[in-house]
């Protein structure tokens, strides 16, 4: 449970987040990419402060995606190579694939073709089963929609033969 002083912090915590995420916004959409490091720098320290692995991955991935706009690949690599350790951790495999897709491009970029092959087939094979399992849930869901439909239409139509029967 969160104390009175935990809340506190936790509130300022989260409004730095607000102003570095409104600044970022404006370094990113300017191409101000030193601007852009900083503040996703200061992200991810906030977010560390939190426990918040999600969002520390999140932050290490672009953290990597300036590099490789700055085309500065082996620091990217590092960015990404410690995101793809934290969504391994949390068993993230939205962001373990964007992992795997970014090291193929940093490692393109390397012309490391033979590892930016394989982040690739990864990243393939992650996106597939993801799109596989997406699938499979709106069929589920679909399935569910028209049993409870079908089950609605019968009770409707024994409710009106128990109407004209009464009649």
């Amino acid at each position: 449970m969160k104390t009175p002083s935990t809340l506190g912090r936790f509130f300022i915590l989260k409004l730095r987040l607000v102003f570095i995420i409104k600044d970022l916004s404006f370094s990113i959409a300017e191409k101000k990419y030193a601007d852009a490091e900083n503040y996703f720098n200061q992200s991810l320290k906030v977010y560390s402060e939190l426990n918040d692995v999600r969002n520390s991955v999140i932050c290490l991935i672009n953290l990597g995606e300036i590099m490789n706009f700055k085309i500065e690949y082996p620091v990217a690599l590092v960015y990404f190579r410690s995101a793809m350790d934290k969504a391994k951790s949390i068993n993230d495999e939205y962001l373990i694939k964007m992992c795997f897709y970014n090291l193929a491009f940093a490692f393109s970029g390397q012309q490391n073709y033979k590892e930016a092959f394989e982040n690739l087939y990864e990243y393939t094979a992650i996106n597939d089963s993801l799109s596989r399992k997406d699938m499979m849930n709106k069929l589920a869901e679909l399935a569910q929609k028209y049993e409870f439909e079908s089950k609605e239409r019968k009770i409707k139509l024994l409710n009106q033969e128990k109407e004209v029967a009464i009649q």
